[in-house]
């Protein structure tokens, strides 16, 4: 759906945040480059409220963490995919597993296969305060 020069290009300013320690100035990039069409607020534990549909975006903050929803439900709450975090059983995760990224030098918890959860299980691992979005993704 999206290409991994795309996402390079969405997520240049926190490569270059990392590199030069720089703040990007607009710290609603990352909203607008994911969520183009708009995007709604998920309530956690609430299923009336609105839910993400299948290839929607969801994101945590202003892309604290970004996952796509499955539009299925999981325990009541809408599945996604997602690269982070670990699974239960391996958490607390050792420090020997965070992955370098060979093009910027970076590390972080990405792992080689993609997680199935649900929503409301990433927000109590975040758990940052930040409101959690959706909405149509960029393709």
């Amino acid at each position: 759906m999206i290409t991994h020069a795309e996402l390079r290009r969405i997520y240049a300013p926190i490569t270059e945040f990392r590199q030069t320690g720089k703040a990007p100035s607009d710290p609603e990039w990352i909203t607008r480059e994911l969520l183009p069409h708009g995007k709604r607020l998920y309530l956690p534990g609430d299923p009336a409220g609105p839910q993400p549909q299948r290839g929607d975006v969801v994101l945590w903050g202003r892309g604290d963490h970004v996952v796509m929803a499955t539009g299925r439900t999981s325990w009541g709450s809408p599945e996604v995919y997602s690269f982070w975090p670990y699974p239960k059983d391996v958490w607390p995760y050792p420090k020997d597993d965070f992955m370098r990224d060979p093009d910027t030098g970076s590390s972080g918890m990405v792992t080689d296969a993609v997680q199935i959860t649900n929503i409301d299980e990433l927000a109590a691992y975040i758990d940052n305060g930040e409101k959690i979005w959706f909405g149509r993704g960029p393709w």
